[in-house]
């Protein structure tokens, strides 16, 4: 309904009553010749339906409004109801809603006269209003719809209630006064709030990050906001510069939001850790504060991962493949070892060393058969050529020696003819190098090589080592090479998987020749650590096995919700609190705090995990909510409305109702989160004006 003027069934629909109220500047009618054509429109069929608003009258800045349409015909003949409040007859000033019961979707008339969708449980405001859809029910001949609207400055005094509905049998009520509501100017003093986004973010020494501070009108407020930011204490290479729309100064356009940044740097030799970087926004008597954290890690040597893997090219010839990976690019791998034998140990094994150098060159070399020195030749080596290196155990005659790189990934193929010298069960092990670390040699697999009496498979999968956050998926591919005919389909099974993990798409079998995957997905819980798995193949008296890595980082800690100020507490006011997690994580945790100071005692202090908690006066105790959500202590009683289905984000939608004495003075809104990485502290994020 975007960009339209109203919906097809208001602005064309006036012959019956219907008219757009912001139409009457064009057609200049009175009120009464309005309601006069209403009236005679419906006399025209008896199942005019009739509308009611709850409360029809009272005041306040923020109320719950029912409002209740019944057709004698059934509430699934009723089309379109809608409501409007405006101290006139005039949709395009006022606050104006509109239900289409044929498809079950609320509309707002946005600023703009821009229409948009209000859907259940959620919210939508203009310069004049913020409505939030609550519930929507039919039953028998009435449909029920009830609403939160909070009334903004514009809409201020003495206001009307308007409804009308029309049914598919074009029976039409036409707008009616249904109530009255007095909305006091005293509950409108010009501020601003504060948001700063992300609330948590982290760089590597030598980095820097910036924030966005978004500063919103309230109440109408205009002006230049000027932003200062420092870090709460004095930190050695961090330095923090703050920027508006003009120098220091944020222009905030009444019933806008303008906005600044803040840029933080550090140095290489910037310390480790937390720290808490302070904005302080401030207009005259106006001050208002938001923190973020930033966190600083030093830069980590990750050492390359590597992988190996055989296949036959034909009789004694195996072709040996060893897969090098380094987070800095494959240029930046020195070094690729690949031993085979029957244990780690060079003496009386084929053991070969590549030194990388540009578009496929390098030196490779073989260690003697003691293992005390080396023999290399040059690369490229193609077939054919009768350059070779050989010991009792193996020799690189009769193929191409190919050294490939791509992305971070350095692949090192090398033809082999392995001698009687070497047992028949054999172990690939491999190993890469930078300048910054080493991987080790890792064990890449086992095989059965032809020469042996009898077939036989090997095993071998690939990468070896994987690193993700907790709560993400690793993946693998595992590969059966037949050996001396084999042509049997070796059972898989894995073992080694961390707490909380699961084990996906692993095959009860995998045929010779052929390769599967299979993933493991952690919990969002799993606790960070390396985790060695192994991949056994099992077929009869025949049994191989692979070892691999599943490396599991904690996840950072969550980011709070930007929350709602709210202006009055004369009435329940509807409030959206909630927190995200890294990775698509979800949060273990939420407190809310509404207090005068970061204290549980004689507080408005919420626990939510999925399930909704008050404390107790004293702060010693939760109270857990009933079937319905409600829970109360003596400083104000909640009841959740809605919880957030958003992946990777814990939050609600709560009624909250400040009681006695409680209520008599203006309260902060502090937000806490938690996870496995730990927590965000209670942060200052709103406040709530009471009278």
């Amino acid at each position: 309904m975007a960009g339209r003027r109203a919906p097809y069934n208001l602005a064309h629909r006036t012959c019956v009553g219907a008219r757009n109220p912001s139409m009457l500047k064009t057609f200049l009618l009175p009120l009464s010749a309005i309601f006069a054509i209403s009236i005679a429109a419906s006399s025209l069929d008896a199942a005019v339906p009739q509308l009611s608003l709850s409360p029809s009258s009272g005041s306040g800045q923020s109320q719950i409004f029912t409002m209740t349409a019944t057709d004698s015909d059934g509430a699934a003949d009723l089309v379109w109801v809608a409501l409007m409040f405006n101290t006139v007859f005039d949709g395009e000033t006022g606050c104006w809603i509109q239900w289409n019961n044929s498809v079950g979707l609320a509309s707002f008339n946005s600023d703009g006269f821009n229409w948009v969708t209000l859907p259940l449980g959620s919210s939508r405001e203009n310069s004049r209003c913020a409505v939030q859809l609550l519930t929507s029910s039919a039953s028998g001949n009435t449909l029920t719809l009830s609403f939160q609207i909070s009334f903004k400055a514009p809409l201020t005094g003495a206001l009307t209630a308007w409804t009308n509905a029309w049914s598919t049998t074009n029976s039409v009520s036409g707008y009616q006064q249904t109530a009255t509501w007095t909305v006091p100017a005293a509950a409108f003093v010009p501020d601003f709030q504060v948001a700063i986004s992300p609330t948590t973010s982290g760089v590597i020494a030598g980095g820097s990050r910036t924030y966005s501070v978004a500063v919103t009108s309230v109440n109408g407020y205009t002006g230049n906001v000027q932003l200062t930011a420092a870090p709460d204490a004095a930190r050695a290479g961090l330095t923090v510069t703050a920027s508006g729309t003009s120098g220091n100064a944020i222009f905030v356009p009444a019933g806008g939001t303008g906005y600044g940044s803040i840029l933080a740097s550090t140095t290489v030799s910037t310390a480790s850790g937390n720290a808490t970087i302070v904005a302080n926004l401030f207009d005259g008597t106006l001050l208002h504060t938001a923190t973020a954290t930033l966190g600083i890690t030093r830069p980590v040597s990750v050492a390359p991962t590597v992988s190996a893997s055989v296949s036959t090219i034909m009789g004694p010839l195996k072709a040996f493949v060893v897969n090098a990976t380094d987070q800095s690019g494959y240029a930046a791998i020195n070094g690729v070892n690949l031993l085979i034998n029957s244990t780690l140990n060079g003496q009386n094994a084929c053991w070969l060393y590549y030194a990388p150098g540009p578009n496929g060159t390098g030196t490779l070399s073989l260690a003697s058969d003691d293992a005390n020195t080396w023999t290399s030749m040059a690369l490229p080596i193609v077939a054919g050529s009768t350059a070779s290196l050989q010991n009792r155990q193996c020799s690189t005659g009769g193929g191409t020696i190919t050294a490939t790189g791509s992305g971070n990934t350095l692949t090192l193929t090398i033809p082999l003819a392995l001698s009687s010298a070497l047992p028949s069960a054999l172990t690939m092990y491999a190993r890469a190098a930078d300048a910054l670390g080493d991987s080790g040699y890792q064990n890449a697999g086992t095989f059965i090589w032809n020469n042996a009496p009898g077939s036989d498979f090997t095993i071998s999968d690939t990468p070896v080592t994987q690193t993700i956050t907790a709560g993400g998926q690793a993946n693998w591919q595992v590969t059966i090479n037949s050996l001396g005919g084999y042509a049997g389909a070796p059972s898989i099974s894995v073992t080694g998987l961390p707490g909380g993990a699961t084990l996906n798409g692993a095959p009860a079998t995998v045929a010779a020749g052929t390769s599967t995957t299979f993933s493991v997905t952690t919990a969002g819980n799993t606790v960070a650590g390396t985790y060695p798995l192994t991949i056994t193949a099992s077929d009869g008296t025949l049994t191989h096995s692979a070892s691999v890595s599943l490396v599991v980082q904690n996840p950072g800690v969550p980011v709070l919700s930007p929350v709602y100020s709210p202006t009055s507490s004369n009435s329940p006011v509807t409030l959206h609190y909630a927190a995200t997690g890294p990775n698509g994580v979800k949060p273990d945790g939420l407190n809310v705090l509404i207090a005068g100071t970061v204290n549980g005692q004689h507080a408005c202090w919420l626990f939510y995990n999925g399930q909704l908690a008050i404390a107790s006066d004293d702060g010693a105790a939760w109270l857990m909510a009933d079937s319905s959500g409600n829970a109360a202590n003596s400083q104000c009683s909640v009841h959740l409305v809605a919880t957030d289905s958003v992946s990777g984000e814990l939050g609600m939608w709560v009624n909250i109702t400040p009681l006695g004495q409680f209520a008599t003075s203006g309260k902060n809104i502090y937000l806490s989160a938690f996870n496995q990485a730990g927590s965000t502290g209670y942060q200052l994020l709103g406040y709530w004006q009471m009278p």
